[in-house]
């Protein structure tokens, strides 16, 4: 269903009312091979005054103009494209399309890649050393790790290693204000390994076992070996990111076989609390007194599936507990195909599509959607789940507004608790380019980019 947008031309009095299902102006237009320049200047002289006189950069127009456009592209097809009819042509109209809106088949997901890194590069500037560097911004900086190995973004070498610069010092130390131990602090490491494969240098590689030593074997594990989340007797789901990739990589970096084995095991024990062995969904938590806590909550299940899939890629091929980690992903997999809605997207809920309180969610979306299509590209999971991303993929373009080269990545839910009351995620607010959903919604766009 297209979603509509009133633009009120205040010199008419008149109401335009034009399709919003596009979202950024794809650049100037190729007229021809028999068109010239003036022909070219008169097509960037209508994109300009569709831009800047009338500020509608975020549509296809579909056939409803004011009065002032209408007439403005009658005169132009007349003097530019000599069609003396008093009425705007098909041939008109699929020029002011191409104006407004990227071709079929043209690289959107690589256009946002790009341009959203760039904006996380702005916004999210290196921290001071000592500062920590929490899971938000640890995922946003891993996004842009991945969009400049994709497509070779300049300065991002430089981004990385000022970060990893603030986390440890020259001799492997961690610098941290932060000194709860707490999952959420483990996936800075990331960024520590990252840079150690380009550099390395093993300042960066100490700082990561460090790192390990102090926020994950360290930590508090219940007696079947489930790593607590942040204190108390609780597992959650979202454990699985924070700590999965970080103990894969730093395993491939060392060769040392006990970070396989922490990380395999946190998997295996996390679903053997979480995952439900009916629908292939995880519970956010669960707790060692009272049990489930039964919310089948959509970020949580994207921590789990994005954290397994990028532990699978540092895996042995011929690790034992290999089958049983496909397995998980193979059902978790599965149940996230059938709870995808027919635009593509899933909800902050994921089985109760029905519950008017429900709505679809960007970031759990954006897991999903990146996670099913580097298994499938990585092939942990079978071709046909390319579909899921790629109409996953379809629905988050809608969430996403290019404007210029500034990005708005919307309805994004911000941190949220576990929470036995699923009223709690109904009514969780959302936020446009929160922290919590910019670095998936970036990986996603870096995955499905051609």
């Amino acid at each position: 269903m297209k979603k509509y947008l009133i633009v009120f031309v205040l010199l008419f009095g008149w109401v335009t009312i034009v399709s919003a299902t596009c979202l950024e102006f794809a650049g100037p237009l190729e007229l021809g091979a028999g068109e010239g320049p003036v022909q070219q200047a008169a097509v960037l002289k209508l994109q300009n005054y569709l831009k800047a006189d009338l500020g509608l950069t975020d549509f296809i127009p579909d056939g409803f103009f004011s009065r002032r456009t209408r007439t403005y592209l009658i005169a132009f097809q007349q003097k530019y494209r000599l069609v003396s009819t008093g009425k705007l042509d098909q041939a008109t109209i699929d020029l002011i399309k191409k104006t407004t809106c990227s071709e079929p088949g043209s690289d959107r997901a690589g256009q946002l890649a790009k341009a959203l890194a760039a904006n996380i590069m702005n916004s999210y500037p290196p921290v001071a050393s000592g500062r920590d560097v929490d899971y938000t911004r640890a995922l946003a900086v891993i996004g842009v790790e991945a969009a400049a190995t994709r497509f070779g973004l300049v300065g991002t070498d430089n981004y990385l290693q000022r970060y990893a610069d603030a986390i440890t010092d020259k001799n492997g130390k961690i610098l941290s204000n932060s000194s709860s131990v707490d999952a959420n602090n483990v996936l800075k490491g990331m960024i520590l390994l990252s840079v150690y494969e380009k550099t390395h240098n093993g300042r960066y590689l100490k700082g990561a076992k460090n790192l390990a030593e102090q926020k994950v074997f360290q930590s508090r594990h219940l007696s079947d070996g489930g790593m607590v989340h942040a204190g108390g007797d609780q597992l959650w789901a979202d454990t699985l990111y924070m700590v999965g990739p970080f103990l894969g990589r730093l395993g491939k970096a060392t060769g040392d076989q006990k970070y396989f084995a922490e990380g395999a095991k946190q998997f295996i024990v996390h679903a053997d609390h979480l995952q439900d062995s009916a629908t292939g969904l995880f519970h956010h938590a669960w707790d060692q007194s009272s049990g489930i806590i039964p919310a089948y909550w959509g970020r949580a299940n994207g921590w789990a599936i994005m954290g397994l899939v990028t532990f699978l890629e540092y895996l042995p091929e011929n690790y034992p507990d290999r089958p049983a980690l496909l397995s998980i992903l193979n059902k978790q997999a599965e149940a996230l195909a059938k709870n995808q809605n027919s635009a593509g997207l899933w909800y902050q809920i994921l089985d109760r599509p029905t519950e008017k309180k429900n709505w679809t969610e960007t970031s759990g979306s954006s897991m999903f959607t990146y996670a099913l299509a580097r298994a499938v590209h990585k092939g942990f999971l079978a071709a046909s789940y390319q579909t899921t991303a790629e109409k996953g993929w379809k629905g988050l373009e809608t969430k996403a507004i290019l404007r210029g080269s500034k990005v708005t990545v919307k309805d994004i839910v911000i941190g949220t608790t576990a929470s036995s009351n699923l009223n709690d995620y109904y009514t969780n607010k959302k936020k446009d380019n929160d922290p919590h959903g910019l670095g998936s919604f970036l990986l996603a766009a870096t995955e499905m980019a051609k």
